[in-house]
């Protein structure tokens, strides 16, 4: 295959004898090419077996790869309808388990209603309330009668009715308590408790009634109960004995024009209703002229009666005044500066307000199913009309839970309010500045005398200055931003700002008054402000 051994003159030896392999031996081309060609033929059969095998571990992955998706794939449907009928069954466990709270609700409230008719056949039977005598039901406004017969009249701030809705009647409560008629020269101011679940702040608050009364016979106590579901109600009212005339409401919801709003919104009325049928019993006594209204959840400034008393004649003097209330809607501490200071306002506050007969006998004959304080600030309503109000609050709200709104606000704009701890007394007051001609011309003179500032940064260099400064707003959010930045509240009621007269809020810092004023030429609510 090398070649043959090289014996010619070119093959010279080297002193040790031997010769080099190149020249040692000739290469036969042949040979050598034959050589090159197994190699090639091996690299090429060896080339075929690599790719052929290749592809079988690639096809033999493909497969492999299939079969796991494949089962992946399954194993995830199955994931996933395991865990939709566990969480069909967690579903019907909770159904199952609200029906059964349900359930035991309504079976305490019906052991409730039999202990407390119990509880009530029983002194009837004694004779304890030998002054109830045997009549009809007690008369239920029926809101869904109201609508058919006027449905104009019943425009809430849930919107105008399509139609009459199924009366919520709860259940019948004993028959109306006849009370011996005023005096002559008797009490001409009733004042009315409205209640329904909460007996220890019921009980604060007519605790606060008779010690803030002291002797006074200027008024006459009727605590109104809202149906007879809470049995520890009827015991706190019937402790007070003939201190109180005891009123009971047959519950009513009617009105609730939508079935999903019927939970969330009953209370609201429930308590609508509720107002309307107390006020028009407690007027059917011909010689009160006034009432004063309160809720189960108030604290009373030592005051508060003298305060009602003293600003009582000016529903027989003006026909413009709407309603005398003790709350300030900004009345927190830092806002506030002299007890003895009162304000007319366009806004309607509650939370203890007193009204006259004339006034209710007019809301009365329109008085709206449901959210009655929303109700009350409506134009239709108003008229143009104006509340009093004092500058330190002569009533504190202690409902921060169980109410209908449930606390609502509570912790950010109520709870700072302060009530005022100063008895002031009015019937020394000279209250002529409250006359509505009077009014404004000491209030317009006192914008025009302001001092002007142009930001909120700017307060701060007016602390306790004893005088008064006006910043003005451009628009309603202008005016919302500026009383966020001043911890003021700042909601509005059919475009009334809270507090405000003829579109400007005034409350204190230190004792220096300041007065948020629209621009000129801004459209109110009704008013267009003038410079």
């Amino acid at each position: 295959l090398l070649g043959r051994k090289c014996v010619g003159p070119r093959c010279r030896k080297k002193k040790n004898g031997i010769v080099t392999w190149s020249m040692a031996r000739r290469v036969n081309p042949a040979a050598f090419l034959l050589l090159l060609g197994s190699c090639a033929f091996l690299c090429l059969i060896l080339h075929g077996y690599c790719q052929i095998t290749i592809g079988e571990i690639k096809n033999a992955h493909d497969e492999e790869e299939g079969r796991f998706k494949k089962k992946m794939r399954t194993l995830i449907m199955q994931l996933k309808d395991a865990d939709e009928k566990i969480t069909a069954e967690v579903d019907k466990a909770a159904s199952w388990e609200e029906k059964f709270e349900n359930a035991k609700e309504e079976i305490a409230n019906l052991k409730k209603k039999i202990k407390t008719m119990e509880t009530v056949g029983a002194k009837v039977q004694n004779g304890a309330h030998d002054d109830w005598k045997a009549g009809p039901q007690i008369d239920v406004y029926d809101g869904a009668a109201q609508y058919e017969a006027h449905p104009h009249n019943h425009e809430t701030s849930l919107g105008p009715r399509d139609g009459p809705t199924t009366p919520l009647l709860g259940p019948p409560v004993p028959a109306p308590r006849e009370f011996t008629p005023l005096p002559l020269g008797g009490p001409t101011h009733a004042i009315v408790v409205f209640t329904y679940s909460r007996h220890e702040m019921l009980k604060t608050t007519l605790d606060g009634v008779f010690h803030t009364l002291g002797g006074s016979e200027n008024f006459v106590v009727y605590v109104s109960q809202d149906g007879m579901d809470h049995a520890q109600v009827t015991s706190t009212i019937d402790s007070y004995g003939r201190k109180v005339r005891h009123l009971i409401n047959r519950r009513n919801t009617t009105g609730i024009k939508k079935k999903e709003e019927a939970k969330r919104y009953h209370s609201y009325y429930a308590i609508a209703h509720h107002y309307k049928w107390a006020i028009d019993t407690i007027f059917k006594e011909p010689r009160l002229e006034r009432v004063i209204i309160f809720e189960e959840d108030l604290q009373l400034s030592p005051d508060i009666f003298d305060y009602f008393l003293a600003t009582s004649h000016f529903f027989d003097e003006d026909h413009t005044l709407y309603a005398v209330s003790a709350w300030n809607d900004n009345g927190k501490a830092k806002h506030v500066h002299d007890p003895k200071v009162l304000y007319r306002t366009d806004f309607f506050p509650g939370l203890g307000w007193m009204t006259s007969r004339r006034v209710w006998e007019e809301l009365s004959a329109k008085w709206t199913n449901g959210f009655w304080d929303d109700w009350m600030r409506q134009p239709g309503q108003r008229l143009g009309r104006t509340c009093i109000r004092p500058e330190v609050s002569r009533a504190y709200t202690i409902g921060d839970k169980g109410g209908a709104s449930m606390g609502y606000f509570y912790n950010e704009h109520l709870k700072p309010i302060k009530l005022n701890k100063v008895p002031v007394r009015w019937a020394d007051m000279d209250l002529t500045y409250l006359q509505p001609t009077a009014y404004d011309k000491q209030f317009r003179e006192r914008l025009n005398d302001a001092t002007v500032i142009h930001s909120t940064s700017e307060l701060q260099h007016y602390m306790d200055a004893d005088m008064d400064i006006k910043l003005q707003y451009s628009s309603k959010d202008d005016l919302v931003q500026l009383e966020k930045r001043l911890n003021l509240m700042s909601d509005f009621k059919d475009m009334v700002p809270r507090t405000a007269y003829k579109g400007v809020v005034t409350f204190r810092q230190g004792s220096t008054r300041v007065h948020l004023v629209p621009i000129p030429g801004l459209k109110l609510y009704d008013y267009e402000w003038e410079d």
